[in-house]
């Protein structure tokens, strides 16, 4: 290697040494505001996850009502910082975690931060939301967590922060909310006519989805086997809506979970015991 050559390698190492060291103290030094940006275009690609179909900025900003959608586009792309308010709302609409969307604490789709004592308390907060599917989700796993999904709007769905066992790995508590499901499950279809669907998926999927990391659509697009009604099956204890006839194709845990439910129901007409 010539003297020359040598010199013009020794620039450019140094050239992009330099622009390196810059890059690193960029990402070191982000603001919030970066932060917020990032969090934004998340967002936007954890919606887009396994859809055929993409949510755009475009799109979301006929659905905030903006009048451009540069309006939106300059938030996404980090040249103007977005005032709270706009954040609170666009947490709202899109059924956000607002901490998270914020100051990055916990996680994207965890917003529904209420306690219920019981599973059947959040009759009034299914009320309240007025969803347009509500779904019953189930993980495939050997104790059967399940938990409530409600479909407000296409691009807005809740997980409600409350979860039962729908198997036999429960003790004296885990049966009376057995019994409360039941109840639940009954006033919303038969009382409210809201319109319900059974869902089984896999225990990751599932704890994934209440915990607020994926979507909740992603968590339906990847369901085992199609929409059901397990949930509907499960209130006909004595075969008075033919939910019988589909026992027979149910899993062990909704076959426990099913006797269950009966014998505290038999043992409380028996002896007017109440959970």
């Amino acid at each position: 290697m010539s003297f020359f050559e040598t010199i013009g390698l020794g620039l450019l190492t140094n050239f992009l040494s330099d622009l390196l060291k810059k890059k690193l103290k960029f990402k070191m030094n982000r603001t919030d505001v970066d932060k917020i940006a990032d969090r934004l275009n998340l967002v936007l690609s954890l919606m887009n996850e396994g859809r055929d179909e993409k949510f755009t900025v475009a799109q979301f900003s006929k659905i905030l009502e903006l009048k451009k959608v540069g309006d939106l586009e300059k938030y996404f792309i980090n040249i103007e910082e977005p005032e709270l308010e706009f954040l609170e709302i666009f947490s709202q609409t899109f059924a956000i975690n607002y901490e998270w969307l914020t100051e990055g604490k916990g996680h994207p789709f965890k917003c529904d931060q209420q306690i219920y004592i019981s599973i059947y308390d959040c009759l009034e907060r299914i009320d309240q939301i007025k969803p347009f599917i509500i779904y019953f989700v189930r993980s495939q796993s050997l104790r059967g967590e399940t938990c409530i999904l409600l479909e407000v709007r296409e691009h807005h769905f809740i997980v409600l922060n409350s979860y039962i066992h729908f198997s036999e790995q429960v003790g004296f508590g885990g049966s009376c909310e057995l019994v409360a499901f039941r109840k639940l499950v009954m006033e919303l279809i038969l009382v409210r006519k809201y319109i319900t669907k059974g869902v089984i998926v896999s225990d990751q999927n599932f704890k994934k989805l209440y915990k607020g990391e994926i979507h909740p659509k992603v968590a339906l697009m990847a369901r085992k086997g199609k929409f059901e009604h397990w949930h509907d099956d499960f209130t006909d204890i004595y075969n008075q809506r033919y939910g019988y006839r589909h026992h027979g194709k149910y899993d062990k845990n909704f076959k426990d979970a099913f006797n269950i439910v009966k014998n505290n129901i038999e043992k409380k007409m028996e002896s007017f015991n109440i959970c």
